[in-house]
Parts: structure tokens; C-alpha cells; sequence
């Protein structure tokens, strides 16, 4: 998906000590179209929460087809939320 490979670069010029993995294994076009702001507004907060609060050096994020749907993970090395 385009806009998050310039998710991803924007995000490592504003933040040059995270590295961000990418991988897609889906094209933009099998994504239906009401689907696609909500995934990158999804991908762009998860990085911004990376960046605020987590402290995080690697972030991974892969966007694949699970079943007869879309998965988005974000998975990073920075703090957890404390559980109350």
C-alpha cells in the first residue's frame, strides 16, 4: 500500500533512531476502498503512540490477508501500558 511506504518513510525522517520494517502482502487494489483511510489512520496513530510513548527503537508492521479479511499488526521493542 503506497501510503503507508510514505507512512513509513515520513515517519523514520521525523524519528531517524526507530527503524520501521514494512511488509505488505497485499496490493492496494484488494483492499476495498472504505477500508483503506480507516488502515492507514490505524497504522499512522499506532506509529504516533510508538513515537510519544513507548520509546521503541524497531517497529514492524505487516498488512496480509487473514481469511476473508485484512490484518494490520504493528508490533514494536518499546514499553508496555502499565495494567492497573
Amino acid at each position: 500500500m503506497a501510503t503507508l511506504v510514505w507512512l513509513r518513510r515520513e515517519c523514520m525522517k521525523l524519528y531517524p533512531e526507530r527503524h520501521i520494517e514494512l511488509q505488505t502482502e497485499i496490493t492496494e487494489k484488494e483492499i476495498p476502498e472504505r477500508l483503506r483511510v480507516p488502515i492507514f489512520k490505524i497504522a499512522q496513530e499506532s506509529l504516533n503512540n510508538v513515537a510519544k510513548h513507548s520509546k521503541a527503537e524497531w517497529v514492524d508492521i505487516s498488512l496480509s490477508k487473514n481469511g476473508g479479511g485484512i490484518e494490520l499488526v504493528v508490533f514494536d521493542d518499546g514499553m508496555g501500558m502499565a495494567q492497573s
